[in-house]
């Protein structure tokens, strides 16, 4: 509340009111108001504020909590035009630029607004802007957004180019300069966004981004302190707020509009259509000078004449005081004409014809806004000293900067000569303007250096830059998606407290890590030292501790270094790291059966493999962690730690080359307790059984997973992290489970259209039947399947099929025949019907199941002749195949499918597969080649005999799965929808009571 109103507590009802409606400026979600009530009243009721003196309990606010729940539920609420910036508020902006008296904050919030104005961007697109890829060369900025409304990896253009000319200026043209040297200077850490959150004085940036309401907060800050040439507020205190974020970026469309420019040329400049070609972006920037000279000639034009028309402005403050303040006609009414008049002395003012500091000229002199009187001070030195031991240098009296005249401090020391250097870090760049203004420290680190930023305020501590260096900058390209998930997470956090399991197994961590420390793979600071040392590059891990029931009972540290500090999130290996899997188990136990080879394995383990590689003693400061969260103490990481993300990095390039050579020859300390060997092998839950040449899940394995799936199925509803949960660990053991795989598809379609939901969800009736057939499965069914065998050379003949399907006005029609590489055997053409495939009938366009009704057609294929070409086809229970889908031969490989109704077929055909002993390759072949299978969905029976017809009956399909599936797969396709329409309007269901429950284990 003070950030949104700059004002002091006590906070009024009103002051509330108005922070809803700024939050609400910005597209957010119907739950966001009664959010923010109940945060504001669980505050109220810890601090002990009486039931009188509550804000969250008065009834003006909980009306306009109301009021705009039930406009941010309309479906079609009607576009709210955010109000342009005058020209006297432009040229005001440019005047606080490169206004050297004003507070920093306050002239990177008036260049901010700036860049919206001329750049014609939105909040978002500034915050796309990385500094490092902006261009200011001759005066011009240049720089190319990656990531907009319209632009990005999946949008219609991948690049928007926006360029700031050397004429986009009204009456200052050194604003651009200016503004792009005091961000140089005050905000030249590494970041992938453009403006830093402000400290709340304005006096210095925090390493984090600025929030959308903190940029707000920054714009009303702004207007405060926007004044005309002669030294008056510029905008009335009742209208500081009225300006969104969304003002800045229809200021030029909306002006240039009125003076009937091109709307072509308009429409360039805020990238409305933007065109695609290269020759559009190498003439942007050029064009982009063309557009702003005209548009800054024209307003000159009507400012010089006394005709500037700003009564949309001047209309949409009237109606802002009447809605937002409730003011009357007449109150509100004079409050608009003292602002036309303000604006309306515009005319009487000339340009500032301000030179560049390259011609040598004098830069004028800024009239200093209102409110702040000048505070003189004796002419001396002020000593200022941080919270991390930096100690900064000001001047004091007139050439000194402003916090030196207020001695905005909150401990400093003021002498009368010029100290020595060993007496301070750094030089106020303020005080000291140009690039002599930061003095080395004895500290070369970057979070030493960092202190230059200017001065640390009273806020709290505990953020961090999310930097990005040189190639994590490609995390822009469409080839690098995951990083969406980096900026969607937000700003890291320096700290983040123990797990409940840590604390529960205290003695414990307490023993293990002095152990470490006595082995040199750790270091003990006090957590006091090490805040001094390493600053803001620094992190403190939460640590859990994960129990394995024996016997014998194991404990092991984990180090988290992903939730809240997200140090995992910012590593970015720089090649890919392989790992043989099923797979590639598979192939080998084939490859050794057909050459009658007599197997056998050990499996070894080597004792603390992530932590034999050192990191760097730079880096140290990132892995921190305490034993416990009250403890005082601080234990670092010297070498690679279990929960970090580049611990397997290293060590596969470290055992890469200890593989090479005897194990015993290198040193390596084996974990003789987990090394085992024999002929049959277990190992993280996958067994083989090398006398048999089989690979699948262990016994326990295979337990697990068959009481999850039936207890689920049994109770019929779940949470959805319990179901998510199980999910997982249902999908890792099916790598070595190919035949289940099907069966996973409309789970996780499932899962994916629930995600998020709290409480217990009802699970539909076709995936408890599923779930009932995969508990059966596990728990009677083949856990250890053999790999299949290859098929021979093409050379060696054998039999195939070929298949079709054709839908179209409201009938469906599939057709096969069975090929010896001369004439058709044997073929069949059967028309689908509702009463035997409803499933094919869900979906209102027929086209939308084509897939489902050309994989039938293979099914059928597989049920006809699926024995018959086990025995002659090319090789034991090799079927082949061909299809002019291409979808489907992808689908078939991998066994697994999400899209409806597809995943049913899928599992038909993979328990009839794997009844059968036989493996389908199922190969595309274009459409012209496979003319023959379209003749028969089209009832064209020329090239076939009569006499080798296969008469089917579709009602009698001996089906062994999608029968038990047929009745319930239509709710499950209307749920599922309804699911995904529900999550994409916003709905949400009740809150889960009661205590988290601990994750079940293997």
């Amino acid at each position: 509340m003070h950030r949104a109103k700059l004002w002091d507590p006590p906070f009024s009802s009103g002051d509330a009111i108005d922070y809803l409606f700024m939050i609400a400026d910005k597209p957010c979600g119907p739950t966001v108001p009664g959010a923010f009530v109940k945060s504001l009243a669980w505050f109220e009721r810890v601090s002990g504020f009486s039931s009188e003196s509550r804000i969250s309990s008065k009834s003006v606010l909980l009306s306009a909590r109301d009021v705009l729940v039930k406009e941010l539920k309309k479906p079609g609420v009607p576009v709210h035009r955010a109000p342009r910036l005058p020209g006297a508020v432009i040229a005001a902006l440019e005047r606080l630029v490169s206004n050297r008296q004003e507070a920093m904050g306050i002239r990177a919030g008036a260049f901010y607004r700036l860049l919206k104005c001329w750049g014609t961007l939105r909040y978002d697109d500034v915050q796309h802007l990385s500094p490092q890829a902006v261009r200011f060369f001759s005066g011009r900025f240049t720089a190319v957004l990656y990531e907009t409304k319209t632009s990005g990896p999946e949008r219609r253009q991948v690049e928007l180019p926006i360029a700031i000319t050397e004429d986009s200026w009204i009456c200052n043209r050194d604003w651009l300069r200016d503004g792009w040297q005091l961000f140089q200077a005050h905000a030249d850490f590494n970041r992938d966004y453009f403006l830093p959150a402000l400290s709340d004085d304005f006096s210095c940036f925090r390493r984090r981004m600025a929030s959308y309401p903190e940029a707000a907060t920054l714009t009303a800050a702004v207007n405060r302190r926007l004044t005309d040439v002669g030294g008056r507020r510029l905008i009335p205190p009742e209208l500081v707020e009225m300006w969104t974020e969304h003002s800045e970026r229809a200021t030029l469309p909306t002006i240039l509009d009125g003076f009937g420019l091109d709307p072509r040329d308009r429409d360039a400049l805020g990238r409305w259509r933007p065109e695609g070609s290269d020759i559009y972006s190498k003439s942007f920037s050029g064009k982009v000078r063309r557009i702003h000279r005209y548009f800054t000639s024209e307003i000159e034009k009507l400012r010089l004449a006394g005709d500037v028309d700003d009564y949309d402005v001047l209309e949409a403050a009237f109606a802002w005081l009447r809605s937002r303040w409730g003011l009357a006609a007449e109150e509100a009414d004079r409050i608009v004409e003292s602002f036309r008049t303000t604006l309306a002395a515009w005319a009487s003012e000339d340009p500032i014809q301000q030179a560049s500091e390259d011609e040598g000229e004098t830069v004028e002199e800024h009239v200093e806004a209102p409110p702040e009187e000048p505070v003189e001070r004796a002419a001396g030195y002020v000593l200022v000293s941080s919270r991390r031991g930096a100690v900064r240098l000001h001047r004091s009296g007139k050439e000194g900067c402003w916090m030196a005249r207020l001695r905005h401090f909150n401990e400093c020391k003021v002498v009368t000569e010029m100290p020595e250097p060993g007496e301070y870090s750094h030089r106020c760049r303020l005080c000291w303007p140009g690039p002599e203004g930061t003095v080395d420290s004895s500290d070369d680190s970057s979070g030493e250096s960092s202190d230059s930023e200017g001065h640390q305020s009273d806020a709290p501590e505990g953020t961090m830059a999310e930097s990005l260096h040189g190639r994590e900058l490609e995390a822009r390209s469409s080839s690098a998606k995951a990083w969406q998930a980096l900026r969607d997470m937000g700003v890291a956090q320096s700290w983040k407290a123990n797990y409940e399991s840590a604390e529960q197994n205290l003695d414990f961590v307490c023993e293990h890590f002095e152990t470490e420390v006595g082995e040199g793979l750790m270091i003990r600071m006090d957590e006091a030292d090490f805040w001094a040392k390493y600053g803001e590059e620094a992190a403190i891990s939460a640590i859990a501790v994960i129990v394995e029931e024996g016997p014998p009972v194991k404990k092991r540290v984990v180090h988290d270094a992903s939730h809240d500090v997200l140090l995992n999130h910012r590593i970015r290996c720089l090649d890919k790291v392989r790992s043989p899997g099923a797979r590639e188990k598979r192939y080998l136990l084939r490859r050794l059966r057909e050459e009658r080879l007599a197997p056998m394995a050990i499996a070894g383990d080597i004792s603390k493999a992530h932590r034999r590689y050192k990191h760097r003693a730079d880096e140290w400061g990132y892995l921190g962690c305490k034993a416990s969260t009250r403890d005082s103490a601080v234990y670092l990481n010297c070498v690679g730690t279990f929960g970090l993300a580049c611990a397997g990095y290293w060590w596969a390039r470290i055992s890469g080359g200890a593989v090479r050579l005897v194990h015993h020859l290198t040193g390596r300390t084996a974990g003789w307790s987990k090394t085992k060997g024999g002929l049959n092998v277990q190992w993280v839950g996958y067994e083989t059984a090398y006398a048999s040449f089989k690979l699948g899940i262990s016994e326990r394995r295979a337990s697990w997973l068959s009481e999850w799936t039936g207890r689920i199925a049994a109770g019929g509803k779940v949470t959805w992290d319990d179901f998510a949960c199980g999910l997982g660990r249902l999908g890792f053991g099916a790598n070595a489970l190919s035949w289940e795989r099907p069966f996973l598809g409309p789970l996780y379609g499932w899962s994916a259209a629930t995600r998020g939901r709290r409480g217990l969800l009802q699970i539909p009736v076709m995936l408890r039947t599923i779930l009932r057939w995969l508990s059966q499965r596990f728990r009677t069914g083949d856990r250890l399947p053999a790999p299949p065998t290859l098929p021979l050379a093409s050379g060696e003949g054998g039999l195939s099929f070929f298949s079709d399907a054709k839908a179209e006005s409201g009938s469906a029609w599939v057709g096969g025949y069975l090929w010896d590489g001369h004439s058709a055997l044997q073929w069949y053409a059967l028309e689908v019907l509702e009463s035997w495939a409803p499933w094919a009938f869900i979906k209102k366009d027929f086209k939308r199941t084509i897939a489902s009704l050309e994989l039938l057609g293979t099914l059928i294929c597989v049920k006809l002749w699926g024995e018959r070409m086990r025995r002659h086809g090319r090789g034991r229970g090799h079927l082949t195949g061909g299809t002019d889908n291409q979808g489907n031969s992808y689908a078939v490989s991998k066994l697994m499918s999400t899209r409806f109704p597809l995943p049913l077929l899928l599992m038909e055909l993979s328990e009839t597969l794997r009844r059968g002993d036989q493996v389908l390759d199922l190969s595309w072949v274009p459409r012209e080649r496979n003319q023959w299978a379209d003749d028969l969905t089209n009832q064209k029976f020329d090239h076939f005999d009569q006499g080798r017809r296969l008469s089917i009956n579709g009602s009698q399909i001996d089906w062994i799965v999608l029968g038990d599936l047929l009745n319930s797969a239509s709710a499950f396709h209307t749920e599922m929808v309804q699911a995904k329409e529900d999550k994409r309007n916003g709905k949400s269901e009740l809150l889960a009571r009661g205590k988290k429950r601990a994750r079940t284990k293997w």
